[in-house]
């Protein structure tokens, strides 16, 4: 939002702090189901009563990444509440996701194709023995 000085100056200037919006993301595998994933997400903000009143979460494929597909949530917490309530939605949403079996995508889950750092396995043969 821009005001131009001339509007505020000389006057009292009022912050909503009602209200802060929470943006959060977790990755999944790819063989995990997306759509249930995103649909467990959605129940377990539905159910939690610090959110009711705030605008509807939001809940969807965000981006995607090696393995993985990224999870993106939106939702507005009380202010006064942030990191309570932050840390009682990523508890549920931890909670929902384990209890419909689906995976957050772990560094384990990844492997990359790396040259061999051992000079063992040059392939120049030099000494002529191999």
């Amino acid at each position: 939002i821009t005001i131009p000085n001339k509007e505020i100056v000389g006057r009292v200037i009022i912050n909503s702090d009602a209200r802060r919006v929470v943006q959060t993301k977790f990755c999944i595998g790819v063989d995990q189901d997306v759509g249930r994933a995103l649909a467990v997400v959605s129940a377990a903000l539905d159910e939690i009563v610090e959110l009711a009143g705030a605008p509807k979460a939001q809940v969807g494929v965000h981006d995607f990444t090696y393995g993985g597909i990224v999870v993106g949530v939106r939702y507005w917490v009380p202010s006064s509440k942030y990191f309570q309530v932050r840390y009682m939605v990523n508890g549920a949403v931890l909670t929902a996701l384990d209890s419909a079996g689906i995976q957050l995508l772990t560094a384990a889950s990844l492997s990359v194709v790396a040259s061999s750092l051992s000079a063992d396995d040059d392939e120049d043969d030099t000494d002529g023995s191999g």
